[in-house]
């Protein structure tokens, strides 16, 4: 029973060490600065209803047959990814092969150059058809989390506006009484460019 023990010990042991790693932060095989751990694909779009809650605030679906507010309106944008990583194993100086790890740094994708926002048609008097309002844009990282005005949001993983899924509200109300478009558009640095449109949003103007 005591060597069943010491085995499954030492077993553990290399798996944490020495497997686990090869499953868990694996990349492409020269760790450069070119090295992609992931890469973005699509982004994905959707109206919400902003409910408020104690803690915090949750989601419902959007429906414009309830006849609802823009304090009410929340766009969820989704810039999903592809994972892309090679396993590169090498030998550690016990003899058992393990992953060669690269720095998550590295390995991120390409930095956002710019996150726009605007409609197809007048969102109040201040905004125009066409016209970006980043300026009244709050964004929020994950359901029930802290909105922030889009000048001081950091994605808590990558550190970059726009990147992974964002909560998006409005700090001043739309006088639009047409069904518009809003559509929102992701640059890279690399010069990648991701863009979704949320179709025919109807709100109640007060």
């Amino acid at each position: 029973m005591r060597v069943n023990r010491i085995l499954s010990t030492i077993f553990s042991i290399i798996f944490f060490f020495q497997v686990l790693p090869v499953l868990t932060f694996s990349c492409i095989e020269d760790c450069s600065g070119q090295a992609l751990f992931l890469r973005y694909s699509d982004l994905s779009a959707m109206p919400l209803e902003y409910i408020p809650s104690n803690p915090g605030w949750r989601v419902d679906e959007w429906s414009n047959q309830k006849n609802l507010t823009t304090g009410k309106l929340l766009i969820m944008f989704d810039l999903t990814y592809e994972s892309i990583a090679e396993v590169k194993q090498t030998t550690s100086t016990s003899g058992l092969p393990f992953a060669f790890a690269c720095d998550p740094a590295v390995n991120f994708e390409s930095p956002v150059k710019t996150w726009e926002l605007n409609s197809n048609k007048n969102f109040n008097d201040n905004y125009p058809a066409g016209a970006v309002f980043n300026d009244i844009v709050l964004i929020a990282p994950r359901i029930g989390g802290q909105f922030f005005p889009f000048s001081e949001y950091l994605d808590p993983i990558s550190g970059n506006r726009g990147l992974g899924t964002s909560f998006v509200r409005f700090s001043e109300l739309s006088t639009q009484t047409s069904p518009f478009d809003l559509t929102c558009t992701i640059t890279l640095e690399d010069g990648r460019v991701f863009s979704n449109t949320v179709e025919n949003i109807v709100l109640r103007v007060e």
